[in-house]
């Protein structure tokens, strides 16, 4: 009887052992501990496949993780997900041709459409570790056609490769071996199912030239926003170009101008002068923000003028000359008006149309200077420009 109670006191204690072991790993266990948090993330110049002419952008995830994600005892796999936000609105779940789930470390000298997508993992000595996620997404140029449609393979909607100014979100999700820990530990851990998501990182694809680059991802990275233009003082009708320099991109990069009747700016950033003024032009990304002041004047006005000799006859009561014969005028910009400056009283000239006319009453043989300002008003692109010429009238 005694042997009984003591083999019955052994078991219930070995049972009390297992439960408080498998409470202690329980409590011990995080979900959060599995996740594959993004640090940061480097871009290289695209890569073109030569046998396809196929391009694609190089893109490398630095991770880490307070678990081991290596270790097959605890992770079935680490799952890559892309998404997209093309510049014209529509959406995609996943990129066409790439990868979505790889297992095994990142596999070096392989063709680059079989390698869309792979990864590798460092562990620490004191648990945890990081590793890198590298993925080739397929670019098309701008007059290729860009389409997006449901996968009848995983029943995402996907889109054929990626142009300047789509967006692309990363996210990463690790599935947990739960198969160690109670059914009911699993449920309360993990209520949706044993998978813990990353934290998103989001950039912009951007002009070849732009690349390499690297984003900070994190609480830490904030975004940064500066610009540069190839000037800033523009004439009326004169074009220039902004060019942001953003760190640590969130979605698109706007423009705008504060006075869009002295300089407009398009989406691009392509800024153009409109009338003499000042406005300032804003690049926004993440509401950060910078501002650049472009100054709009008008041109100077390219009219010359000369005068010519004319020639009148004594006897004559009045003799007219219009404004052709009078001056030699060339590129007026703005209405043209005249007014004398010097000269005999009975030489005159039409302030509007620059008639002269020559009265009666000069004398024979004398050549007789008369001076006349003409001025060209310009107009909402050029200055308004006056010129004093001096037309000579031969009595005969």
């Amino acid at each position: 009887m005694k042997k009984r109670v003591i083999s019955v006191g052994l078991i219930l204690c070995l049972c009390l052992s297992m439960i408080s072991l498998c409470a202690i790993q329980a409590s011990a266990f995080s979900p959060d501990n599995f996740k594959a948090q993004i640090k940061k993330i480097t871009i290289g110049k695209p890569l073109t496949n030569a046998d396809t002419g196929k391009k694609y952008l190089p893109v490398t995830v630095e991770i880490f993780a307070a678990e081991n994600l290596s270790d097959s005892d605890a992770v079935h796999f680490l799952e890559g997900y892309l998404s997209a936000l093309l510049k014209d609105g529509r959406t995609s779940e996943s990129i066409r041709s790439l990868g979505m789930t790889l297992m095994g470390p990142v596999k070096p000298d392989v063709e680059l459409d079989s390698n869309m997508w792979n990864w590798s993992w460092t562990p620490y000595d004191t648990g945890g570790g990081q590793g890198l996620i590298k993925y080739n997404v397929p670019l098309l140029e701008n007059d290729e056609t860009q389409t997006v449609e449901q996968s009848q393979a995983t029943g995402l909607t996907e889109v054929n490769g990626l142009k300047v100014g789509d967006q692309i979100t990363i996210q990463n999700e690790t599935v947990v071996n739960t198969n160690s820990f109670p059914e009911n530990v699993v449920k309360e851990l993990f209520p949706d199912g044993p998978s813990v998501f990353s934290n998103k990182a989001t950039f912009t694809v951007e002009e070849e030239s732009n690349y390499p680059k690297t984003i900070e991802v994190g609480e830490e990275a904030q975004t940064e926003v500066s610009a540069k233009a190839g000037k800033t003082k523009l004439f009326v009708g004169e074009s220039t170009k902004v060019t942001p320099e953003v760190k640590n991109p969130v979605g698109e990069t706007t423009f705008t101008s504060s006075n869009s009747k002295v300089a407009t700016v398009d989406k691009n950033g392509k800024v153009k002068g409109v009338k003499s003024g000042t406005a300032y032009v804003r690049v926004t990304n993440n509401g950060k923000y910078t501002e650049m002041k472009f100054t709009v004047v008008k041109r100077s006005n390219p009219v010359t003028v000369k005068g010519k000799t004319l020639k009148v006859k004594a006897e004559s009561k009045k003799t007219v000359f219009k404004k052709a014969k009078a001056y030699s005028i060339k590129n007026a910009k703005g209405k043209l008006a005249f007014k004398k400056v010097k000269g005999s009283k009975k030489i005159t000239v039409n302030k509007k149309t620059g008639k002269i006319t020559v009265k009666k009453g000069l004398k024979k043989g004398k050549t007789y200077k008369f001076k006349v300002k003409v001025s060209a008003k310009g107009n909402t692109a050029y200055k308004s420009k006056s010129k004093t010429v001096t037309v000579k009238i031969k009595v005969k």
